[in-house]
């Protein structure tokens, strides 16, 4: 945990990892990560719209979801956005992941990615930014780690802990009971969509799936999960 703290944030708790990609032992604490992240910035949201516009509360509720996390998921998404999406072989599809600079695709795509977000973090009422955040942030990340079973990536063979991916699986199911009665859905829907969605990009990139494309998956279910839960809530 305390090494998933170190890569997955950018709290100033433990000196962040700056070598390889982390060991499946570390990645299995990512949904609890993201769960802890989630928190804090529902937290601050909720915070700030006990005293300011509701808007203001929003912008803080997404600022932190990207900061606290040091943008590494984000970063992930624009970079894939640029691979997966450019007509080129994989090879180049590889190529172009290594590479620090953002094209076309990367800021039009996260331009949408905004809109989304911000939108249905709007729609979500305060007293659920907490709840809703800390689940958002849990489940999309839970569903990910579950892809590593099949796909796995880096050099290290292991797979995460079955029972440990369980027993995160049940918290973030009992969380899902604060948002709404129905929001349980959005663990296996998400965890299909993001089995569907790795296997397209391993085929995009020749065979291989990426940590870039694990952090586009975390970004686009993140956002999907907030929306299905504001939709829930104004049932």
């Amino acid at each position: 945990m305390k090494a998933a703290l170190g890569y997955f944030t950018a709290l100033p708790l433990w000196t962040r990892s700056t070598g390889a990609a982390p060991v499946p032992r570390t990645i299995v604490y990512l949904p609890l990560v993201g769960v802890a992240l989630g928190a804090i910035a529902g937290g601050a949201a909720y915070g700030i719209s006990l005293v300011a516009p509701a808007s203001l509360a929003v912008a803080v509720a997404f600022g932190l979801s990207i900061a606290l996390t040091g943008a590494l998921h984000v970063d992930g998404f624009l970079d894939a956005c640029d691979a997966l999406f450019a007509p080129v072989s994989p090879e180049r599809r590889l190529e172009i992941l290594k590479d620090p600079h953002h094209g076309s695709f990367a800021v039009a795509y996260f331009a949408i990615a905004c809109v989304g977000w911000v939108a249905a973090l709007g729609a979500l009422p305060a007293i659920k930014l907490v709840p809703a955040i800390a689940f958002a942030a849990g489940a999309s990340r839970w569903n990910a780690v579950l892809n590593l079973l099949v796909h796995p990536y880096g050099t290290d063979p292991a797979r995460p802990p079955a029972l440990v991916l369980a027993l995160e699986a049940l918290a973030v199911l009992a969380l899902s009971v604060l948002v709404a009665p129905w929001a349980w859905v959005a663990l296996p829907a998400g965890a299909a969509f993001a089995a569907g969605g790795a296997a397209w990009a391993k085929r995009k990139l020749g065979g291989v799936v990426t940590g870039d494309v694990y952090g586009a998956l975390i970004v686009v279910e993140e956002i999907a999960i907030l929306g299905l839960c504001a939709a829930l809530i104004a049932r």
